[in-house]
């Protein structure tokens, strides 16, 4: 089959990136045809934190795919480029991501052109998670065209259903996040402590990724600050000065709180999970998480909030939960951790990864969909 993926590589930051990536190597390793339309810039430099750029410097992550480099944040006719090379190419299916406002000024008339061609969007989030009056309506406006526009809609959760529902007509399945394993084998939790210079006897947790406010950071570390001796360890780009400064404030009073505030690539993440003891997600709202899914594929215990979509993800899975946006409950988790008897123990082996219906029952998801038309 001819398929045509669109949206960023590796070459940039960010979890959409590296789930096109394994997507695109999951085509291509069962033998299909691939066109994938990329980016030449995402995005202007000032909306990245400090400056710190579009790019990413991961080299762990080896692709089998050539990315065709024509989209461009500030040349919307960069739009006619991309079409002139889909219609060349002449898909079967096409492969949309959908996470921002932000694109509709490229993807819309992409997909408006591309009528004759069957597609299907990959929401990652409906409608954003910005709380304010602009931000939520270009989000919800933005949706709304996608999602008409398209013959099918993915997304992660039973409540991004809802959410997508309520827009369009158009048929709606759901699939969740499929593990990221690019992290294993993980390496001597001793080992990972000696190079982060963390007390090896220590009870280390973990919040990764980006910084981002619904992710529950500062729930996170002012837990960490009045606990009894834990040491938490927060590692990812703050996108949000205000944030960034109440968490260095409390990092100054508290000597257990660690904070790593840059991109981590797939070697570094390997370090830092292997030297905890569980991963934290602290989420005040969630549409999807790769670190989720990172937490499985490398076996690693979590304390979660009890959004919906934690619940189903780790459903039989060593995690303890905790009402969302309620420190005093995080706390005493995070204090009582080791009295837990269910206590997954650390194993580097990566026969123990938990890949659920992993990237080929992503892409057998797609292909059955394709075949079958709108559901």
């Amino acid at each position: 089959m001819k398929i045509a993926l669109i949206g960023p590589d590796i070459a940039f930051k960010g979890g959409i990136a590296q789930y096109n990536h394994f997507l695109a190597n999951e085509i291509i390793s069962n033998g299909h045809e691939l066109k994938f339309i990329g980016f030449k810039k995402q995005y202007p430099e000032f909306l990245y934190p400090s400056k710190s750029g579009n790019t990413s410097v991961e080299k762990d992550l080896e692709p089998l795919y050539h990315v065709e480099r024509i989209f461009h944040y500030a040349n919307p006719f960069s739009t006619c480029k991309a079409l002139k090379e889909l219609n060349n190419f002449h898909p079967d299916i096409i492969i949309i991501p959908h996470w921002i406002w932000f694109f509709s000024h490229l993807f819309v008339p992409f997909m408006l052109f591309s009528r004759k061609y069957k597609k299907i969007v990959i929401a990652h989030n409906s409608f954003g998670h910005e709380k304010s009056f602009i931000s939520r309506t270009l989000n919800y406006a933005a949706s709304k065209m996608a999602f008409s526009l398209c013959s099918h809609i993915i997304v992660q959760s039973i409540e991004e259903k809802e959410k997508a529902s309520s827009i369009v007509k158009t048929g709606i399945s759901i699939f969740n996040h499929p593990d990221y394993n690019q992290y294993l084998p993980l390496i001597p939790k001793e080992k990972a402590r000696s190079e982060l210079n963390i007390d090896k006897n220590a009870t280390v947790f973990l919040f990764l990724g980006f910084v981002r406010k619904y992710k529950g950071a500062e729930l996170f570390a002012n837990a960490i600050s009045r606990s009894e001796n834990a040491a938490g360890i927060i590692a990812g780009e703050f996108f949000d000065k205000d944030l960034e400064n109440k968490i260095a404030e409390l990092q100054k009073k508290s000597d257990r709180l660690i904070v790593l505030n840059r991109y981590f690539v797939s070697s570094e993440g390997r370090t830092l999970i292997s030297a905890c003891d569980a991963m934290v997600l602290p989420y005040l709202s969630v549409t999807g998480s790769g670190v989720a899914s990172i937490a499985k594929a490398c076996r690693k215990p979590v304390i979660s909030s009890d959004l919906p979509l934690f619940k189903d993800i780790f459903r039989d899975y060593p995690a303890l939960f905790f009402q969302s946006g309620n420190e005093d409950e995080l706390l005493e988790l995070i204090n009582d951790f080791n009295k837990k008897e269910y206590m997954l123990k650390y194993s580097g082996n990566p026969d123990n990864i938990q890949s659920g219906k992993g990237w080929k029952g992503l892409l057998e998801h797609i292909l059955k969909i394709s075949e079958a038309g709108n559901e």
